[in-house]
């Protein structure tokens, strides 16, 4: 979501924070493409479930990264419980979900035509494999905070339902 902000592509990301410690991340930037991919796999399955899928890797995407070089999207779908992805590109939205480590549980589905654009991510982080599964507010404030400070005109939206607070960064 902040590749595509800082790339030009939107300026306002949110976060949810659920009262089941899942987590719900929606920007209004271009959205994962929903077509397939050259591999013969919907687009949104490659780059939540292949390393190294993201973007970055493309010349023309990004000239300015600050995330983890096309591993990151993949690496919560292989820690969560499940990974939700509804991505509104081109015209048309679609939706996938993945379980336990990037098992495919539904296979991309066209949720018809759309005027928006973004991307909508929920996931869950597996209790198998974290002690703990509780996020920490203070933690998300800050860093929403400082990405705020540091990258002007996007607005970070932090819902809070634990505690019933929603707050608004931008500088």
């Amino acid at each position: 979501a902040i590749d595509e902000a800082m790339a030009g592509y939107g300026k306002n990301i949110t976060i949810t924070l659920h009262k089941d410690n899942s987590v719900t991340i929606q920007d209004d930037g271009r959205g994962v493409p929903t077509g397939m991919h050259k591999s013969g796999v919907p687009t949104t399955q490659v780059v939540y479930t292949f390393l190294h899928a993201g973007g970055k890797f493309n010349d023309a995407s990004y000239k300015v990264s600050s995330g983890l070089h096309g591993v990151g999207a993949s690496v919560v779908t292989a820690l969560s419980e499940y990974l939700d992805v509804v991505s509104c590109n081109d015209g048309i939205m679609v939706h996938q979900r993945f379980e336990k480590g990037g098992k495919i549980i539904h296979k991309q589905e066209n949720l018809g035509k759309t005027n928006k654009t973004g991307t909508t991510v929920t996931f869950k982080p597996d209790p198998k494999i974290f002690d703990t599964v509780v996020f920490d507010r203070k933690i998300i404030e800050n860093r929403l905070r400082e990405n705020a400070f540091l990258l002007k005109r996007i607005q970070f939206t932090f819902i809070d339902e634990v505690n019933n607070k929603k707050d608004i960064y931008y500088y």
